[in-house]
């Protein structure tokens, strides 16, 4: 029987694929192809690894959503695991680079959030991957629903900052303030959404 997903399965990730390409339409690619003057000589210093860092943590975002889908699970198990060693390996690739380009490049405030944000990344991953391998499934869901949030965080901070023109003042913690805000909002999100999931199997 063909695997079938819910309303809100199909909702949230046809919200997801639509922020996702906004970003990349908008964000990404003209940074890619050097449309921006003044981010190319921002970012000119650290470059390589910043695409680098893109490139996992897109794979990390594009991965993940198949990951919550119960019946994607149930029916291709041995994929669900190949993704989901892919999102590990994606996540620990990625965040190391970001702590290194916020350590030597962003200024006090933001250098602070982008590191604690990718710092929290790896472990609610390495979390998730722990309770995996000892086959603690409840737990695993609460874990790789933390670090997920933390995946999407960016998108949104990016997407409110960098297509819908929001940010907070620099008296009001600037980009830092978003990167926290976005961070703390989704984590609560998913453990909201796994709350429900555990109540609706109870």
């Amino acid at each position: 029987m063909p695997w079938k997903m819910s309303r809100v399965e199909w909702g949230s990730v046809l919200l997801l694929s639509m922020s996702l390409g906004i970003v990349m339409w908008q964000v990404e690619l003209p940074l890619l192809m050097h449309q921006h003057p003044d981010w190319d000589t921002k970012i000119e210093p650290y470059r390589y690894a910043l695409h680098v860092h893109a490139f996992f943590g897109m794979m990390a975002l594009l991965v993940a959503p198949f990951q919550f889908i119960s019946e994607f699970r149930q029916h291709s198990p041995r994929l669900h695991r190949y993704l989901g060693r892919t999102y590990v390996a994606s996540i620990l690739i990625s965040a190391p680079i970001a702590i290194y380009i916020a350590s030597t490049h962003l200024q006090n405030e933001e250098r602070l959030a982008v590191i604690a944000q990718a710092l929290l990344w790896m472990s609610t991953t390495c979390f998730a991957l722990y309770y995996a391998i000892k086959r603690h499934w409840t737990a695993h869901k609460i874990w790789i629903a933390r670090s997920y949030a933390l995946c999407l965080s960016f998108v949104l901070s990016r997407l409110a900052t960098d297509v819908l023109h929001y940010s907070f003042s620099p008296q009001s913690g600037g980009n830092a303030a978003m990167v926290w805000l976005m961070s703390l909002l989704l984590i609560c999100l998913a453990d909201v959404w796994s709350c429900q999931i555990q109540h609706r199997t109870n």
